[in-house]
């Protein structure tokens, strides 16, 4: 198998007709001057300075609305700020123009994904391309994408599949190596991690090694702590706008990024939730849960979710907990086995029967699965309570307002959002929205398929807040998370799961993250 190296990239790369010589490592440094955005009233960014080199790996962090985006943008030019430039070691250039196209190139792995769902993996890989890499025929770009697979250590993948069937991991992992196929001098990965499994997380550290030592600069922007210490050299911690601070590596530290970007000193999750009622022995009427389910790859599952508790589903991608979720939700029917509510067999055939008995999925995608884009908060929030707001099968805004508003509080999630289009919502409160819009259809059990993906620190422990409120108050959780800490830190009992069957319970007191990584890996089998 080949090593990505700059003489195993197609020979366009870095030069060829009509482009400029912008090989990696043919410069040093690079300094973002005085980048100040404004939308209306709104500053986006404000007199930001940032310091980028060549063969570095520069994280980006901060909360939602703390300029990430808009840097991002303005860094890959799609946006111009209203002032700044960076200077490229002696040479000025003008965000937004041809110059810091030709010779500040940016390849950009996105955490909203840019595929197109409808084309095979292999016509994404190549699309805008196709003449670079001399393909005319559907099957010379299968050919063209299975040699980019295989340059990128990628063995899993069909590049004759269409985008639109395979799982959100693995589209994540075609953005990232799309995007290191096209990089030139810069890379810039977006919540590379969000949706990947530890296998996929191990996979992209090494690609981004690989770059680093190329000479390529990496930008790397993320909400995990761990991930921005475990690979970056530097840190920026960007704050209302504002880029509060520059670290190196030896001065990352968890507790110090987390203070820089919530601008107060942050407890440790664990802490903060003070999960007391986990350890109460009390009596716990079952909720929700199933017995001997076969589906899919799933093989004889058995558990129960009671009241009161958020129980965790720990597994790595693509072992069954995905047709898990959607046959709780009614959207996929059983092989085998049953689910139960209340510890009796329920037939959730649908997911209206499912919304009608209380259940209600907060899904990983809330762009395609949990909200209306387009749509504004309160209309995806009533969507699941019409009848709670209507008057004679008329829309009540009154009612709408009056049930909306203090769901919407409850989870953080500001009043003037109310009339605002989803869309235009960060990630943290479009997940808020569509937590809210279950609880404002009195959902007693709530299926949260990794919620959290591309959710900054703050917003996370708000939901951690939440949830356990929501379940301290007599609600249930099942909570899947790619993500083991998210799982330590707020679940009661974990489940383990390996190829589709159980492989352990954990208790929150013993649940390691070494216990749950090896339930996952199926290390007791």
């Amino acid at each position: 198998m080949k090593t990505p190296t700059a003489a195993a990239a197609p020979s366009w790369v870095g030069g060829g007709r009509g482009r400029p010589s912008t090989a990696p490592g043919d410069w040093e440094c690079a300094v973002v001057t005085g980048v100040t955005k404004r939308y209306g009233a709104t500053t986006a960014l404000d007199d930001v300075e940032v310091e980028f080199h060549s063969g570095s790996v520069h994280g980006l962090i901060g909360q939602n609305g703390a300029g990430k985006s808009t840097l991002i943008k303005v860094l890959a030019g799609l946006v111009r700020p209203d002032s700044g430039h960076l200077e490229l070691d002696d040479q000025r250039i003008e965000f937004g123009t041809a110059d810091q196209a030709r010779n500040w190139p940016v390849s950009t792995a996105f955490q909203e994904l840019t595929l197109i769902p409808h084309l095979s993996v292999a016509e994404n890989l190549v699309l805008g391309r196709e003449s670079q890499y001399r393909v005319r025929s559907f099957e010379a770009t299968v050919r063209a994408a299975a040699g980019i697979l295989e340059r990128w250590q990628v063995s899993d993948i069909d590049p004759r599949q269409p985008v639109s069937t395979i799982p959100l991991p693995v589209r994540q992992r075609l953005e990232i190596v799309r995007a290191l196929e096209r990089t030139r001098r810069v890379l810039l990965l977006d919540e590379p991690t969000s949706a990947l499994d530890p296998a996929g997380a191990d996979w992209l550290k090494d690609r981004i090694r690989e770059q680093r030592d190329r000479g390529v600069a990496i930008i790397v922007v993320s909400h995990r702590l761990a991930e921005i210490e475990d690979v970056c050299d530097r840190v920026t911690v960007l704050r209302d706008g504002n880029a509060v601070a520059s670290l190196p590596r030896e001065g990352l530290d968890a507790g110090r990024i987390a203070a820089l970007m919530l601008g107060r000193e942050l407890l440790q999750t664990q802490t903060a939730l003070s999960r007391q009622h986990a350890a109460n022995d009390v009596a716990r009427e079952e909720a929700i849960g199933v017995r001997g389910l076969s589906v899919g790859m799933l093989h004889d599952v058995t558990f129960t979710a009671h009241r009161g508790e958020i129980l965790g589903i720990a597994g790595l991608e693509g072992q069954g907990q995905h047709e898990l979720f959607t046959t709780m939700f009614g959207a996929r029917r059983p092989t085998s086995g049953m689910v139960l509510l209340d510890g009796a067999p329920a037939r959730l055939t649908t997911p209206k029967k499912a919304i009608a008995a209380g259940v209600g999925m907060v899904p990983e995608d809330r762009k395609t699965e949990g909200l209306m884009l387009h749509r504004s908060i309160r209309e995806n929030l009533t969507l699941t309570a019409l009848r709670k707001v209507s008057v004679a099968g008329l829309m009540s805004a009154r009612r709408e307002r009056r049930a909306s508003v203090p769901v919407m509080a409850s989870l953080g999630l500001a009043a003037r959002a109310y009339h605002r289009s989803a869309s235009a919502l960060s990630g943290g409160n479009q997940q808020k929205a569509v937590a809210a819009k279950w609880l404002l259809a009195q959902s007693r059990v709530l299926l949260m398929y990794d919620p959290l993906r591309g959710v900054d620190v703050g917003a996370r422990q708000e939901f951690f807040t939440w949830m356990t409120d929501f379940a301290e108050s007599g609600g249930s959780i099942v909570f899947y998370s790619s993500d083991i800490d998210e799982l330590t830190a707020v679940c009661d009992r974990i489940v383990t799961i390996y190829r589709g069957r159980v492989t352990g319970f954990l208790d929150s007191k013993d649940a390691t993250r070494r216990k749950v990584l090896d339930g996952m890996l199926g290390a007791d089998e």
